[in-house]
């Protein structure tokens, strides 16, 4: 197996057929150069061929000091396989968590989507434990707040706030993923 350490050492047409052979290291250096290139159009939508990478190397790795990344290219790169329906939750979370350390991203910057994306984000700590971040998601599917909060460390500090209704009531009683401290609570 033949595996590139570093893309910048090859000509850009070759990059396509390394990333569809999956012959390329899975660091932040290869996968942002070839992100920037191959999506200069367009750099809040990851491609299918990217997206298919992502999925199978299911994280990235660091291949210098985070400080030495361009940190706005690494931002605009989280933000489109944060937004990217072809990407899994799971390689999804990772590649976020692994690239983006300095602070938590802002729940208004991910395109609203049903599932357990916000929980696993909540679970990694990429996105803050907070009222406003639960307000965000709350007219999302019930899969979508059960997962935050089965996920979250602080919901019973907000929970009084959010004036819960009485079919989210039900459907936390219900709920085997629910904290029993939040039932308790209940």
């Amino acid at each position: 197996n033949c595996i590139v350490q570093d893309i910048n050492k090859l000509g850009s047409d070759t990059l396509p057929l390394l990333v569809e052979n999956v012959i390329l290291s899975n660091t932040l250096s290869n996968v942002l150069t070839y992100f920037e290139l191959s999506h200069a159009d367009d750099k809040t939508v990851i491609s299918d061929l990217l997206a298919e990478y992502l999925t199978e190397a299911e994280t990235v790795v660091l291949d210098k000091d985070f400080a030495e990344y361009a940190a706005e290219n690494v931002k605009t790169f989280v933000l489109a396989v944060l937004n990217s329906s072809k990407i899994n939750v799971e390689a999804t979370v990772n590649i976020v968590h692994d690239c983006y350390t300095e602070d938590y991203i802002d729940v208004s910057d991910i395109k609203p989507q049903n599932g357990s994306l916000y929980g696993a984000l909540l679970s990694k700590d990429c996105i803050e434990d907070t009222q406003a971040n639960f307000e965000a998601i709350r007219n999302l599917s019930w899969e979508t707040k059960s997962s935050y909060i089965a996920n979250s460390k602080k919901f019973l500090e907000y929970i009084a706030a959010l004036a819960l209704t009485s079919d989210e009531l039900n459907s936390i009683a219900e709920d085997g993923s629910i904290p029993d401290t939040v039932n308790e609570y209940i």
